[in-house]
């Protein structure tokens, strides 16, 4: 019994890291654009200025 619990746990575990990683890609990907709209808006605030 303790072998197909332990295989269940590996599964849950490669699941919750795969989750993970779809999120971090998603908040890599959202921090991108923050960042670049950011530059964005200075550049045209300094051209403002």
């Amino acid at each position: 019994g303790t072998v197909a619990c332990e295989v269940q746990l590996i599964r849950k575990i490669n699941n919750l890291i795969e989750e993970v990683e779809k999120i971090e890609s998603t908040l890599i990907e959202s921090k991108k654009q923050a960042r670049s709209r950011l530059e964005q808006e200075w550049i045209n605030f300094s051209n403002d200025g």
